[in-house]
């Protein structure tokens, strides 16, 4: 897998609302649904978009601490015009999702509670209590999500949790699927019958695995054998990931660097490699262009095209 920078020439047309969401209010494309928080007390962020609606938060009110939530921000939504521009949760939200059909919002507040509201506005409604680090299918039937303990209270560590969770939508229940107490992070597959959980080995190395949505099957796919960080182990997301719409490729940022793994069709890893810096990468055409955001420090505001090719070869302007 080879990789060139389009530096200087013509960025491709940017995606529904990314305009708006450049000149709107600072608002920056920052993701929270997975690893470390970016968000600030004077930064708009985006948590979510669909083809109508972008969802945000309008800056966080307590830092994070120690890689634990804390706090949160008051919930936006707007227009990908840059109409209809209204408050959907005026409480700390701290993560939210919205669904690509029927424009419902799903966000978690500062008690961990998993709730739910329609994008035009309305009362929320309380789903269930104690989620983490939730993940919204991509039809839509069901959230996964790391379950809290019973003991657990706002602001304590995510410890002595019972493992993965998945709420399903029609039967308005939720079920625990895995006890794993480490998992941290999850990415639907496009097909939405598989899920990646980021999660640590029995030994302890941080490691990608798949799972069916109903929990069964689980493999690990990355850093397998591996005792200890070598040169060939595959990092984990700092970010949320991007897949091609097949499920072929993952895209992602983990400490600033881009990563794309090839899948193949029972999603084991065929190759995984870095392939230049920036922040959440998307992709423009699936499999070959990806855009980055690149910048210097904590400003991470411009763009980037990136083309990659299957040669082998890595080449860049500079």
């Amino acid at each position: 897998m080879g990789v060139t920078y389009l530096v200087g020439r013509p960025e491709p047309p940017p995606t529904a609302g990314a305009a708006v969401i450049a000149g709107h209010r600072k608002l920056s494309l920052i993701d929270t649904t997975v690893g470390e928080r970016q968000a600030t007390t004077d930064t708009a962020f985006v948590f979510d978009r669909n083809e109508r609606w972008i969802v945000f938060g309008d800056g966080w009110s307590t830092p994070t601490l120690q890689g634990e939530v804390v706090g949160g921000t008051r919930l936006m939504a707007i227009r990908p015009d840059g109409g209809g521009e209204h408050v959907v949760a005026d409480r700390p939200v701290t993560l939210a999702a919205i669904g690509s059909k029927d424009d419902t919002i799903f966000f978690t507040d500062d008690r961990q509670d998993l709730m739910a509201v329609s994008a035009e506005g309305g009362s929320p409604r309380r789903l269930t209590d104690r989620v983490a680090a939730f993940s919204l299918s991509p039809d839509g039937r069901r959230i996964i999500y790391k379950k809290l303990s019973e003991t657990w209270r706002p602001g304590e560590y995510w410890e002595n949790s019972p493992g993965i969770a998945a709420w399903d939508m029609a039967a308005g229940q939720e079920k625990l699927i895995d006890t794993d107490p480490d998992a941290w992070g999850f990415a639907w597959t496009p097909d939405s019958r598989r899920v990646l959980v980021m999660s640590h080995a029995a030994n302890g190395m941080a490691a990608m695995f798949v799972m069916d949505a109903d929990g069964s099957g689980r493999r690990q796919v990355t850093n397998v054998g591996h005792d200890w960080v070598r040169a060939d182990s595959v990092p984990l997301p700092s970010e949320r990931a991007a897949w091609t719409p097949e499920g072929r490729y993952l895209a992602y940022e983990s400490d600033r660097q881009i990563w794309v793994l090839e899948f193949d069709r029972d999603y084991r890893v065929k190759q995984a490699k870095p392939i230049g810096y920036g922040k959440r990468p998307e992709w423009v055409v699936p499999g070959r262009n990806l855009r980055v955001l690149v910048g210097h420090g904590d400003d991470f505001s411009d763009t980037k095209a990136v083309r990659l090719d299957m040669d082998g070869r890595v080449t860049a302007d500079r």
